[in-house]
């Protein structure tokens, strides 16, 4: 029965495994200009052009192309989608129909998935997906707002602190390196005070 084992976003320069899950999956995804969704399966599947849908807060819609596909030597299945408008910050949802992806054998996605409500929360799933049963889409929330050094869903004087501190070193986005560009300096000041 094919699951989810894990959700990466890709903005052309850096990715971002999800694959912690719990309240970890509401923490802001740091770079903006996100242009690629990848869902890892464990196992192979096929799927047709409605098994992927991204609803969204801030823009109606952002339009999806083809999925490419590759069979891992793990025996695990990639599949990533360009978006051909990229998502600079927004609250996303990523939706998988489960009668839309099929494994080999004839089993459809078994994507149950419990999103948690805030950063606080516990509850909220890890992966793999699903309920040992075929059948069941998978629904994934996730948050995309560069600046967000603190990661605490808000960009804020807290999130200038982080990168002043950090001002003239080398680092990693929750440093304050916003631009992806392994330096912290005025360049990613511009891209915090841009939101």
């Amino acid at each position: 029965i094919p699951q989810v084992m894990d959700v990466l976003l890709g903005n052309g320069t850096q990715s971002l495994s999800l694959m912690s899950g719990g309240a970890n999956q509401l923490e802001s995804f740091l770079l903006g200009g996100v242009n690629q969704i990848t869902v890892i399966f464990d196992e192979e599947v096929t799927l047709d052009s409605n098994a992927f849908q991204l609803n969204c807060f801030n823009i109606s819609s952002y339009t999806v192309g083809s999925p490419v596909t590759e069979l891992l030597p793990d025996g695990t299945f990639r599949v990533t989608w360009m978006l051909t408008e990229p998502v600079q910050s927004d609250q996303l949802v990523l939706h998988l129909q489960s009668d839309h992806i099929q494994s080999a054998s004839g089993d459809f996605l078994d994507g149950e998935w419990l999103n948690p409500i805030s950063l606080e929360d516990l509850t909220g799933d890890s992966f793999p997906s699903g309920d040992g049963a075929s059948g069941g889409d998978f629904f994934f929330r996730l948050n995309i707002l560069p600046g967000d050094t603190n990661r605490d869903a808000f960009v804020d004087i807290g999130d200038a602190t982080v990168l002043f501190s950090h001002l003239g070193e080398t680092g990693l986005p929750m440093d304050g390196d916003l631009n992806g560009d392994g330096f912290i300096d005025a360049a990613d000041a511009r891209v915090l005070f841009s939101y």
